[in-house]
């Protein structure tokens, strides 16, 4: 661009909430109990997080843009202040889905919140 400010420089700047690299592992649950009996379709590792949205990696072709999941982290006790570990849960809907290496077989996922993240303390 002219004035030096890079393509990902502008994208970081359209963000509402701010971005942590952080890997944690993700369940993905379909949330429509009619259609799929609330089956797991995928486990799952974060890329990044933030409290507006979640990116994730995928090999599940049930996970497409338009669909809502319900998604549990789990945050490993060495990572927070509770020696027992937590979770984090949300309903989210998948914005976009891009592949992630040559041969397709993982994807990444990119979801916003549709409510506010939950904290659950696991004892």
């Amino acid at each position: 661009m002219e004035d030096g400010i890079g393509t990902e420089q502008m994208v970081k700047d359209r963000r509402r909430d701010r971005r942590l690299g952080l890997r944690f592992p993700v369940q993905c649950w379909h949330t429509d109990r009619d259609q799929s009996d609330g089956r797991l379709i995928a486990r799952s590792v974060t890329s990044d997080i933030s409290t507006g949205g979640v990116r994730f990696e995928s090999n599940s072709d049930q996970i497409a843009p338009g669909v809502q999941l319900r998604l549990v982290f789990t945050i490993p006790p060495d990572l927070g202040h509770l020696p027992y570990g937590s979770e984090l849960t949300a309903t989210a809907e998948v914005l976009r889905v891009q592949d992630s290496d040559q041969n397709g077989t993982v994807t990444q996922a990119a979801a916003r919140f549709v409510e506010p993240l939950r904290f659950n303390s696991r004892r």
